[in-house]
């Protein structure tokens, strides 16, 4: 027998983009707000030289699936 709810993930992975291009991945809990999952996406290491000292135009979450920052 199946057991489906141990089939389900209590986090998952979403990638980060700048300006649409993927600069890093990050892993958040499934409940966790949109502004928190924007915040650290900006935290990665890989996402903050591409952002530092630029405005930020637009923040797009897609929860469970992306991260979108376009900076200018």
């Amino acid at each position: 027998e199946v057991d489906s709810s141990k089939l389900v993930s209590d986090t998952f992975k979403m990638g980060v983009q700048v300006n649409g291009k993927i600069r890093g991945e990050i892993e958040t809990p499934q409940d966790m707000p949109k502004g928190d999952i924007v915040a650290a996406a900006k935290n990665l290491a890989s996402v903050k030289p591409y952002i530092d000292g630029k405005t930020i135009v637009k923040e797009i979450c897609v929860p469970g699936k992306i991260v979108n920052i376009v900076v200018k």
